[in-house]
């Protein structure tokens, strides 16, 4: 039985929202690793009402935890640290995570079809791989968020799929731009891939005084197009440079760590730099926040061979500590190669050429 940690706060201030065809997932937050849960108990409830009493209700082990945990353990302030100083569980719910659908312009090697519809196009890769998909999402109650964000919401993130293609997103931050409070008091939260951008969406967002963009990026040049396909560079540096334009509160960009692009994120980092996109805000201390990928586990880290983890030489201090914990999977390492191998049939690519650490 893993070990159970203290308590987080994100499971009384906070509302994670994912509708599928079978109920709303029981999750405190994003980074809860419901792949590792062993009590056997139900992970979907029927309404959102349900879920704030089930959040709270679950038992936080290091297994369903292990995203933060490994962080603190290497002295990195991790969300469950930072749900302390937010609020108090008393305050109630203050923060809202949406995840509204599936609808998405890329199919991101390391992504699935529950969080884009683009996948779908390459659908057979995908379930020989996996087990066959079966979590197509539901629309969320609107009227519901609606009802208890407006003039209470610290934050809302949404992510997707990508919300600049959701019309629902879009009609419910519109309606929501309409309310004085929540425009100067909600960190409005926008994850995005950054070549989706449109006009009107850009217009309604910049009302909130507290816009946050994220930007999800894994590599430079032709890293991040293999593995965020179809992204252009050229695009992507236009798209973010208009999110610049907008003028937010905050902007930063998710990197997740992963076998494809270990051996990358120096160059990403620099790359950004260089551009004069590696900006701090008044309101951030860090423009960077990397996740290590642990699921699919075959593009995990660990599938490196072990001489790819000693010769290099990472700069980045977050990924330096992701890597303090790797451990050899030979089970996986092939299965990542035959991966991607298949992938680059499909999408007429060429990972050995681009990624060739993946392949020694």
């Amino acid at each position: 039985m893993a070990k159970r940690i203290g308590i987080c706060n994100e499971q009384y201030n906070g509302i994670y929202l994912e509708n599928t065809v079978r109920g709303y997932k029981i999750q405190p937050c994003c980074l809860y690793n419901k792949a590792l849960r062993d009590d056997g108990e139900r992970d979907r409830v029927d309404s959102i009402d349900e879920i704030m009493k089930a959040n709270q209700d679950l038992v936080l082990t290091e297994d369903t935890c292990i995203n933060c945990i490994s962080k603190e353990r290497h002295g990195i302030h991790s969300k469950r640290l930072e749900s302390f100083i937010r609020a108090k569980p008393e305050d109630g719910l203050r923060r809202f995570d949406l995840r509204p659908g599936n609808t998405c312009n890329l199919k991101c090697a390391m992504c699935n079809p529950g969080n884009s519809s683009a996948w779908m196009q390459d659908i057979n890769v995908w379930e020989s791989f996996n087990s066959k998909y079966d979590e197509t999402r539901r629309e969320l109650d609107w009227d519901w968020i609606y009802s208890k964000c407006v003039d209470k919401a610290d934050e809302i993130y949404v992510a997707g799929g990508e919300p600049f293609y959701m019309k629902t997103v879009q009609k419910f931050l519109k309606d929501l731009s309409n309310n004085p409070w929540n425009c100067e008091n909600t960190e409005l939260v926008i994850q995005t891939n950054g070549v989706s951008n449109t006009p009107q969406f850009l217009e309604t967002l910049s009302k909130f005084k507290k816009l946050h963009f994220g930007i999800s990026i894994d590599g430079w040049e032709d890293v991040n197009e293999l593995i965020r396909f179809p992204t252009k560079h050229d695009e992507l540096m236009i798209g973010i440079q208009e999110l610049f334009d907008c003028n937010p509160w905050r902007l930063d960009y998710t990197i997740t760590v992963q076998a494809m692009n270990l051996l990358n994120v120096d160059t990403l980092v620099e790359g950004l730099e260089k551009n004069g996109f590696l900006r701090k805000f008044p309101e951030q201390s860090e423009p960077l926040i990397l996740f290590n990928l642990r699921n699919p586990f075959y593009l995990s880290i660990n599938c490196l061979k072990p001489q790819v983890i000693e010769s290099c030489n990472v700069q980045e201090k977050t990924v330096k500590q992701f890597i303090k914990d790797y451990k050899y999977d030979n089970v996986h390492n092939p299965k990542m190669q035959k991966y991607l191998l298949e992938l680059d049939k499909v999408r007429g690519t060429n990972s050995p050429k681009i990624m060739p650490w993946c392949f020694v």
